[in-house]
């Protein structure tokens, strides 16, 4: 495989952070690669809705956050991938109140780029796991999780294209998921994960996959069956390169490697991170094309999460003030830079997440700049009413705002941000022509990353309408509603952190 671009991390990958946002990572034990590397993967597992993070507890998204945007930055956002092993949607009173939902929402702050499901996701039911997946802007992976027709429950797997390399990441359940007792499973079965792993794995390479990742929530426990388990996996489904794996309390310490297979645990309650850079140019014989770090809670100076002190050059006017508006319907960018006397190209530089430079979304919560003085309206666009960038589609029977999300290349918010007509944020009708956002991230990567077939989960209409018992009409077509964190001072505060230390490190 010929090289196309050689990242020079061979010197040091320091991970400086910001001291005041997130702490500094004790420089006796940065990360040095010794070789030259492509891919550069940060990954979590069984984080188990410990979001916050503190003296007693785990590292925290918002520290977490400024060593991924340090990565994205030194190494390039197209060569840095952030995945999940699952166990995340449960485990904590901030992700228990609203059903995982503002976990999504962190999630999304950071731009996960996949995770798998563990054991305890399931706990609020496999209709909640739908719902999570409508909001989520990352991809949610199962290749062994099957509805009862046979069809895939959720996306099997995607295809990523590194440098010019195919990378296939699939994602596997632990069949131990039938022994939780709070699990939910109604109707989904749970496939032998060594059966689901080499089917896929035939799949991926008949698409082209050159390097393939495995991201498990399986674990290495004594008192689950031995075919379960990870290392299982490695033994018996040659042409995996990469087990990310979750469902173990204990981190590993160094990289496993079994039958040329490399895996890696971060333990629970995002106490660790993962670390992981690889040469695709080795051969799979050569033990140091993937290089493994685990960064410990103890590795990083721990310090206040009060704000940041140094500001990047266009926020160095102390006498600025930041707070954060969650989107409500009716919102645009143009309503939001008049409300908080600031303008659009500001809002959008303090929120990267807004890559178009026009999309917002409801539920997202967004920071802002509040005390500069508001700008003549004529200079600013409307983009409310403007039809620019917008696909028009008008509904058939059948139809549903998640597929013609998924079709489309957006979210349902999007969607609902973009037609107020549609006043309750779920119902489309038939006959109607709605306006679908177009040329976001989203449009661009699905043809490379999965085919139309994976991206298709067949979730038929009658599970959807089976929890809203309020059809109005036959010609109206429902979708489960956003339970809705209404100005969670929690989460508000911890994306603003979030965001707060993405702006910074996109300064520097």
């Amino acid at each position: 495989m010929k090289k196309t671009i050689r990242l020079l991390v061979s010197a040091v990958f320091t991970l400086s952070l910001t001291a005041c946002t997130v702490g500094n990572i004790d420089r006796s034990k940065v990360i040095s690669a010794p070789r030259d590397y492509e891919l550069t993967i940060l990954h979590l597992g069984d984080t188990n809705g410990q979001a916050e993070g503190g003296s007693n507890t785990g590292i925290g998204y918002s520290r977490f956050s400024t060593i991924l945007e340090r990565a994205r930055t030194e190494f390039g956002k197209e060569n840095v991938l952030y995945l999940d092993a699952g166990n995340t949607f449960y485990g904590s009173t901030l992700a228990e109140t609203d059903k995982g939902e503002s976990i999504v929402k962190i999630l999304n702050a950071l731009n996960l780029d996949a995770m798998t499901l563990g054991n305890n996701d399931f706990n609020y039911g496999e209709k909640n796991i739908k719902s999570l997946e409508m909001r989520a802007n990352f991809k949610i992976l199962a290749a062994n999780l099957k509805k009862q027709d046979g069809h895939d429950f959720v996306t099997p797997y995607i295809i990523k294209n590194i440098n010019g390399v195919k990378v296939g990441i699939f994602g596997l359940v632990s069949p131990d998921t039938y022994n939780n007792e709070k699990a939910l499973l109604d109707t989904i079965t749970i496939d032998e994960p060594i059966l689901a792993a080499s089917k896929t794995v035939k799949e991926l390479k008949s698409q082209g996959a050159e390097f393939i990742i495995a991201l498990t929530n399986l674990g290495i426990n004594n008192d689950t069956n031995r075919e379960w388990q990870s290392p299982a996996i490695a033994e018996s489904v040659p042409g995996i390169d990469l087990i990310i794996d979750g469902n173990s309390k204990e981190a590993l310490d160094e990289k496993l490697i079994i039958n040329e297979t490399v895996i890696v645990q971060t333990g629970e309650n995002l106490k660790n991170i993962g670390v992981l850079k690889i040469d695709f140019d080795a051969p799979k014989r050569d033990a140091g094309r993937i290089f493994y770090k685990l960064i410990k809670k103890e590795d990083i100076v721990m310090v206040d999460d009060t704000p940041v002190q140094k500001l990047p050059e266009q926020e160095k006017n102390t006498s600025e003030k930041f707070t954060t508006h969650t989107v409500v319907k009716g919102d645009t960018l143009y309503s939001l830079a008049k409300k908080y006397g600031t303008t659009v190209p500001e809002i959008v530089a303090l929120n990267p997440s807004i890559e178009d430079g026009k999309t917002i979304s409801i539920g997202q919560t967004y920071i802002m700049t509040s005390n500069k003085n508001p700008l003549d309206s004529k200079k600013l666009p409307d983009l409310k009413n403007s039809s620019t960038g917008y696909i028009e589609h008008t509904v058939v029977k059948g139809d549903t705002l998640y597929s013609l999300s998924r079709k489309y290349g957006t979210t349902v918010d999007a969607v609902v941000a973009a037609n107020p007509e549609i006043t309750d944020g779920q119902s489309i009708k038939i006959g109607h022509t709605y306006k679908f956002p177009s040329g976001n991230k989203t449009v661009k990567e699905i043809p490379e990353n999965i085919s139309e077939e994976n991206i298709n989960n067949n979730f038929e209409e009658e599970t959807l309408s089976a929890e809203m018992p309020d059809v109005s009409s036959e010609n109206e077509i429902r979708v489960p509603a956003s339970s809705g964190i209404e100005k969670d001072p929690k989460i508000e505060n911890l994306i603003a952190k979030i965001k707060a230390a993405q702006s910074f490190i996109k300064s520097k």
